[in-house]
């Protein structure tokens, strides 16, 4: 078992990305009264399983923090809030949050639980 594989960095670049989707979900919710605001997202989930493949076919290009995930932050064209429909996008924006706090914390669980893999490996060597 390679102990420092590309795991973690795909871990703390996935750890940016729900953190930067926060940012962007929380302004959403800030602007749920502005008129014409146009609500944003974060886009990740496909770059990242495609990291995550590489990662797992021993691709040498998955540890090279170049070629790991990005994100894309995407204007919603068709989703204006409107004063009639504010507690519906409220409900819909506070969910996104929800799950994307779900997912982040998830993620740091993992990269600790990588980091005492790595500690415990370097106690014994």
């Amino acid at each position: 078992m390679e102990i420092f594989d590309g795991n973690v960095p795909l871990l703390t670049k996935a750890i940016k990305h729900t953190t930067l989707r926060h940012e962007i979900l929380a302004n959403n919710v800030a602007n749920i009264e502005t008129p014409d605001f146009k609500s944003k997202d974060v886009v990740f989930k496909k770059e990242l399983n495609s990291s995550m493949e590489k990662i797992l076919s021993n691709d040498p290009l998955s540890e090279n923090p170049k070629y790991i995930s990005k994100a894309f932050i995407v204007e919603n064209e068709n989703n204006k809030f409107k004063e009639f429909n504010s507690k519906m996008d409220i409900d819909v924006e506070m969910s996104k949050i929800s799950k994307n706090t779900i997912l982040n914390h998830t993620l740091v669980q993992l990269l600790n639980q990588k980091f005492r893999i790595i500690k415990s490996f370097l106690n014994i060597s």
